[in-house]
């Protein structure tokens, strides 16, 4: 058991030497908005209200509903709530892992394990997305992609209800807007 072979102490300890400064997660969300052409202040703002700038952070969403074949990373036609038979993976990874996973948000910019498998995330493990690096060129890549979609007739409003709740007009989504925007700067 983890309590019985370190101490509450020293765990606490092990996490702060594992954690990567603010300013090294900055510097790489930094990066990725570059990568892509997105202002900074909008994907740091982004990492903010999703996970605080914690990479692990992590949210299981059971009701998401929109899955992809790891294998061609095409949309699944009868993804269900529950897994199914033989959902399809990469080698290594089980398929229900692959299903539990792609209804989990991952890391810095929370990216839905079936995000990033549809903007061609190809590693076996989603987990992978908790390296922020990892997680910020996806979120990036998403956020990215929304823009080209939304921005014209809904501008950053738009683009960040739909990166929160898959429509630019989504109530819950322009609730999230506003946060992200409170927190640009």
């Amino acid at each position: 058991m983890w309590g019985e072979c370190v101490s509450k102490s020293n765990s606490t300890s092990l996490r702060k030497e594992s954690a990567m400064s603010g300013d090294a997660i900055l510097a790489i969300l930094d990066a990725a908005a570059g990568e892509f052409g997105l202002p900074s202040n909008v994907v740091v703002a982004v990492a903010k209200v999703e996970s605080g700038l914690n990479s692990y952070a992590i949210r299981f969403e059971p009701q998401y509903r929109w899955l992809v074949d790891a294998r061609d990373l095409r949309p699944l036609s009868t993804p269900g709530a529950s897994p199914p038979q033989s959902f399809p993976s990469l080698r290594g990874c089980s398929g229900l892992t692959e299903w539990a996973a792609q209804k989990t948000s991952w890391g810095l910019m929370q990216v839905m394990g079936a995000v990033a498998r549809e903007r061609g995330f190809q590693g076996v493990f989603l987990s992978e997305l908790c390296v922020p690096a990892v997680g910020a060129h996806y979120g990036c890549k998403h956020l990215r992609h929304l823009h080209a979609r939304f921005f014209d007739r809904h501008g950053w409003a738009g683009v960040l209800a739909a990166y929160n709740a898959g429509s630019p007009t989504a109530d819950a989504g322009r609730a999230y807007a506003r946060k992200v925007q409170e927190r640009m700067q």
